[in-house]
């Protein structure tokens, strides 16, 4: 027979009674092996939790080359860092980059990582493209005409403005099927380096297998 975790705590607690009842202990001496009253008291309580979801990395549709980038910052501010890559429509690597930024907020490596990625594909010869963010507030940016701070505003036009010259989908993801470019950035925030590279026997260990699941939509538990 199946008990509920409650209706093991009443039968445990009326046992407890009965057992000093006949027996002639008082209430007072269960102390110290097991407080009667405190486990009347008890109650579970089942917290509702999100339903889990299974995140993967999409490729694109042949043609087109999507550019998934990241931004990391050991604080707010602090040590940060960008990454990004460029994959075509087989999750093959066609370029990528890291770069360390310095003492910066992470809405700044954010939009760098944008800016680079851009500049990488432009670089490459690629202008279709479908440009991958975990930031919300990065994408909302590019997307629309809002004001922002000083400190951001030539970079974002110069973001813009390489979106609006080519044939540019800026869309929001979940961090979990931005693996690899968080993989790069928290890389090059620990090593304090510049740099990109073009093929896979460049870029760091441990890299390999993430492209590889990926490249397999192989999800990732979100909670």
């Amino acid at each position: 027979m199946a008990f509920s975790v409650n209706a093991v705590i009443f039968l445990v607690v009326s046992d407890l009674k009965l057992t000093s009842f006949a027996f002639g202990f008082k209430t007072s001496q269960l102390r110290g092996v097991l407080d009667s009253r405190l486990v009347e008291g008890w109650r579970v309580v089942t917290l509702l939790r999100r339903p889990l979801r299974l995140i993967s990395w999409i490729r694109p549709p042949p043609g087109v080359v999507k550019l998934t980038m990241d931004g990391c910052s050991r604080g707010n501010p602090g040590m940060a860092a960008s990454g990004g890559i460029l994959r075509d429509s087989r999750g093959e690597l066609l370029g990528a980059f890291r770069s360390f930024l310095g003492y910066r907020m992470i809405l700044y490596t954010e939009l760098m990582a944008v800016h680079e990625g851009l500049e990488l594909a432009t670089h490459l010869g690629h202008s279709i493209l479908e440009v991958e963010s975990d930031s919300t507030t990065i994408v909302a940016w590019i997307r629309s005409d809002c004001q922002v701070s000083w400190d951001y505003t030539y970079l974002l036009r110069r973001v813009r403005s390489m979106a609006s010259s080519n044939n540019i989908l800026v869309c929001h993801v979940f961090r979990e099927a931005t693996s690899v470019a968080d993989f790069l950035a928290n890389w090059i925030c620990t090593h304090k380096v510049h740099c990109q590279f073009m093929s896979p026997r460049d870029i760091p260990a441990g890299l390999h297998s993430i492209l590889h699941l990926d490249a397999h939509a192989v999800p990732h538990i979100r909670c």
